[in-house]
């Protein structure tokens, strides 16, 4: 073995030296920098770590934002072996009187340099200099970004905030740390760090909004936690004063980087904008970014009076659909106007990511990937957010995020190599065609057909609109003088009729008069049920028998000193339902008449149950009156009270009021008896003691989040199996049903029900991610219009993409304003079950419970652990007996 050894080496070393001969020297450049003045242009310091001299040439030059080059000079360098040389560029280039890049490339290495090579990048250094150059603070900031600048070079910074410039981008979010005030280095560093982005950002015209997050590890412990906040957010307000905005966390509600309850939050929240104020009066204060824009977290942080401290809130409303997600945003707002503040709302985190892959699930069309929507939804999505935020006055919007180089999500609209994706060009059309507005008008998140009116300064009227679903046409006529452009710019062709065909994408259209459509809602008209019948009874409200026809009048006043026609519309119904509307109705000034709605009710409407309609009207083609409610209850006793009135022992819900994240809660053992059912939407065969509770209530890993209620929603569920089948029956309660959400992956923004099962009996051998073996379906009664049957969506969510399942498991539902039936039948095939009595196999239900376009609570048999959404490890189980 010795001499093995020594012959090892003998044959070795010749090899390693000659390997070190032959690696090429590489010189070593960096800026030595002023960093208390970023007018000084810096030296450059050359280092050799070679064994020989090497010489060369430096380029370097000076650009301004608009890309033109103002100086360029070429210097010589020579460095000794081992040596280091310092070269002063200020005797070659000049003191820049305006905000420049500088860039310094190796341009060549003299022959003297055998064994040495230049660095592969393009520019071996690169730098923003020149003087602060403030931006307006009142300027318009509605189209802002997340880009994460601070990881790139300045030189790409440079470049991406160019890109920036181009699609109107008025406002761009930079973090920095939250750290010790008392610590004079990381102070320093920090300010350093952040003057560079900073004045890169001045440079084109765009605005720096700064977080203040992560908080540190000496925070945690210290004493002096309102103090250390106030003092951090004072060095810095001092030291940017007039040039920035601040904001104040990241998602602490949820335990990004830290884990505070709103009391907590508010107090720490007041001190970093005292100290905000302290250093700059002027500067705009903001909130942390509160994750989903969670209502009840909301309203308790304002219990502790933040508003008296700040000037924005923000909220991260991260959504299945722009409706769903700008119905938070303006929830805040109007809960703010409640307080008679005049705080802003301020979207910090907001976007829709792509699916590289393009997975789609062959039946529905639909992407069921974990990464979400393809390239042409992320576009139409985005053109909608902008469109919305405008419409509700939501005065910032920071997608999230910009650049897809150093990201590993998908919300980016320039890919890793600077490369525009469709959706940065919708950017650019929203800034054009949402630049100088305020709204006039808007449409209900809820609504099939969305329609935003805006004015701008000149006088001119923008019409935004699109459908919730594709192929609907629209409820509104455009006259023959609208030019209509699609979400690029696009000039469309004005249909012969003047009716629209509406999908997901925005449709602009321009060249409407102010007399034409001086606002969406007009207020002169009235529509409602006030006909000839006495007044001393409710007038919208009807009892009814199932199979019958009756009539509801539609009574409309015209509070006009001119003309108008009255076209009746339909805004709310339910499947089966069929209802027939009057002809359009010619109004003269100041006239009533009433017509009658004529309605048939289904055979099997759902008896001691009531259905809330609305109805309402497009007044000369282009304005809408406010809808009016007519409730209708259907005669006799509800069929389902013995499945209500049974109660089972369960275990207290997941709600803790002092610990929201506990878990292993609710019946991890359900029971599914051996026998059929007959999915129609009925629950006759199926009896009271077979129901479980879906009563394990909370909001997934999230503070404050509001006490659940049955009042809000309630559901059960009841199981049944034979050798094809596993039967499920439901039976919901839901104070509002809300479906606004069919595109997201997992229907996040829909009230929904979720089935998940797993035929592997041994929970140890379960795989963290959906196979073969597992099954995650995810249902609602009805769709977006309230029209359709039950919807399906058999969900991926990071696991097995299955095709053409859906149109495999049989459903039925029927559905009431406050509540509904659902049945299914799921094919044990699917997910490879062999059913055998005495069985027990990995089994969850869940429910999202949505309100106005909040999730504001989920629901289930069994909450294990925090993965229930997608991973079979954290199912229960189902005995089928």
């Amino acid at each position: 073995m010795r001499n093995f050894l020594l012959l090892l080496i003998c044959f070795s070393l010749p090899a390693i030296l000659w390997g070190k001969d032959k690696t090429p020297t590489v010189p070593n450049f960096n800026f030595e920098r002023n960093y208390s003045d970023f007018c000084q242009l810096p030296n450059i310091v050359v280092k050799n770590p070679g064994t020989k001299e090497i010489a060369g040439t430096i380029k370097l030059q000076l650009r301004n934002s608009k890309d033109k080059v103002l100086s360029e000079q070429t210097i010589a360098y020579q460095v000794p072996a081992g040596g280091t040389e310092k070269i002063d560029i200020t005797k070659t280039l000049k003191t820049p009187k305006k905000i420049v890049l500088l860039t310094a490339e190796a341009a060549e290495l003299k022959a003297m340099n055998a064994g040495c090579r230049l660095p592969k990048t393009e520019h071996i250094i690169s730098g923003i200099f020149g003087p602060s150059g403030k931006i307006a603070r009142k300027q318009d900031c509605l189209i802002s970004m997340n880009v994460h600048i601070r990881r790139y070079t300045p030189e790409l910074r440079w470049k991406l905030m160019q890109m920036l410039r181009k699609c109107g981008v008025k406002s761009v979010r930079v973090e920095i740390s939250f750290g010790d005030p008392d610590n004079t280095k990381l102070v320093q560093h920090c300010i350093a760090e952040l003057e560079e982005t900073v004045l890169g950002l001045e440079a084109f015209g765009i605005e720096p909004m700064v977080i203040i997050a992560w908080f540190n590890r000496k925070f945690y412990r210290s004493g002096s936690k309102m103090d250390m906040a106030y003092r951090w957010a004072k060095i810095f307000a001092s030291h940017f004063k007039g040039r920035v905005s601040w904001h104040y966390g990241n998602e602490v509600n949820c335990g990004w980087a830290a884990y505070g309850a709103a009391a907590d939050m508010a107090a720490l929240n007041k001190s970093f904008a005292l100290g905000t104020k302290a250093g700059d009066a002027k500067a705009l204060a903001a909130s942390f970014g509160i994750a989903e824009g969670l209502y009840h977290y909301v309203k308790e942080f304002f219990k502790c009076d933040v508003l008296n401290y700040l000037d924005a809130i923000c909220v991260h409303p991260y959504c299945g659909t722009p409706e769903a997600g700008m119905a938070k945003c303006l929830a805040t707002k109007k809960l703010i106007a409640s307080y008679g503040s005049n705080a802003q709302v301020w979207a910090t985190e907001i976007g829709f990511h792509i699916d590289e892959n393009s997975s789609r699930n062959e039946f529905t069309g639909e992407l069921t990937g974990v990464m979400g929507f393809s390239k042409l939804h992320q576009r139409q999505l985005l053109s909608r957010l902008f469109v919305l935020a405008r419409s509700y006055g939501i005065e910032r919007i920071y997608w999230y995020d910009f650049f897809g180089l150093k990201d590993r999500e998908t919300f980016w609209l320039v890919d890793k190599n600077l490369k525009p994706l469709p959706s940065y060009y919708a950017l650019v059309e929203s800034s054009k065609r949402l630049k100088n507005t305020v709204s006039a008008g808007y449409t209900p998140v809820e609504s099939l057909v969305q329609r935003h009116v805006f004015k701008r300064t000149d006088g001119s009227i923008l019409l935004a609109c699109w459908a919730l679903k594709n192929g609907t046409k629209a409820d509104f006529k455009l006259p023959e003088n609208a030019r209509i452009f699609d979400g690029l710019g696009h000039a469309v062709k004005l249909p012969e009729n003047g009716i629209l065909t509406l999908g997901h994408g925005v449709f602009y259209i321009e060249g409407i008069t102010v007399a034409q459509l001086p606002k969406l809602i007009n207020k002169d008209v009235i529509i409602s049920t006030m006909d000839k019948r006495h007044f001393g009874a409710p007038m919208s409200r009807f009892t009814v028998k199932a199979g019958s026809d009756f009539t509801v009048p539609f009574a409309a006043f015209n509070g006009c000193k001119k003309l108008v026609v009255v076209k009746p519309l339909i805004k709310r119904t339910y499947p089966g339902w069929k209802i027939s509307v009057p002809a359009d109705m010619m109004l003269a000034a100041e006239q009533q008449k009433s017509e009658d709605l004529k309605i048939s009710v289904p055979a099997d409407a759902v008896p001691g149950v009531e259905y809330l309609f609305s109805f309402g009207a497009d007044v000369n083609e282009l304005q809408m009156t406010y809808p009016y409610p007519v409730r209708v209850k259907v005669a006799g006793e509800f069929p389902y009270s013995a499945i209500e009135r049974f109660n089972r022992p369960v275990n207290y819900p997941i709600w803790d009021a002092m610990n929201e994240t506990k878990v292993e809660k609710g019946n991890p053992l359900l029971t599914a008896n051996q026998g059929r059912a007959v999915i129609d939407g009925d629950l006759k065969e199926w009896k009271a003691e077979e129901f479980y509770p879906i009563d394990q209530k909370f909001q997934w890993k999230l503070r404050d989040p509001g006490i659940p209620s049955d009042d809000d929603w309630s559901g059960k569920v009841a199981l049944r199996w034979d050798s094809k089948y596993i039967y499920a029956a439901f039976l919901v309660k839901d104070e509002q049903l809300c479906f606004v959400d069919f595109l997201s992956r997992d229907w996040r923004d829909s009230d929904n029900i979720r089935l998940f099962f797993s035929s592997v009996e041994n929970e140890k051998k379960r795989t963290r991610n959906i196979t073969d073996n597992d099954l995650l379906l995810i249902m609602t009664p009805t769709g977006i219009s309230h029209t359709e049957g039950p919807m399906l969506n058999v969900a991926s969510l990071g696991g097995k993409v299955r095709s053409r399942t859906e149109g495999k498991i049989k459903m039925s539902s029927k559905v009431w304003k406050n509540g509904y039936v659902l049945e299914v039948a799921v094919p044990v095939s699917e997910f490879n079950l062999e059913p055998k009595a005495g069985m027990k196999i990995g089994f969850n239900c869940m429910a999202d419970d949505i309100d106005n376009g909040f999730r504001q609570h989920v629901a289930m048999t069994y909450f294990k652990n925090l993965n229930y959404w997608n991973s079979p490890k954290s199912l229960g189980k189902l005995l089928l007996k």
